[in-house]
């Protein structure tokens, strides 16, 4: 989906729906912890590279909406 969106003019329903993506993640990561299927550390780091991935394609919707068409 984000290589697609590498290639598209129009970024901004690619990028809501890896943002998508990246929630349910979250959820699942968190569930997992939660019943003890995944250690803390192992919660932590997943945690944190969703976040940054996150962090990325937030940073890519920005600049993809202040750029003129």
């Amino acid at each position: 989906m984000l290589v697609e969106a590498s290639y598209t003019r129009d970024k901004a329903e690619l990028l809501r729906r890896a943002n998508l993506r990246l929630d349910r993640l979250r959820f699942l990561v968190r569930m997992a912890k939660d019943l003890k299927l995944i250690s803390i550390k192992q919660y932590a780091f997943a945690s944190e590279a969703i976040q940054a991935v996150g962090l990325e394609v937030g940073g890519w919707a920005r600049s993809s909406r202040a750029q003129p068409q």
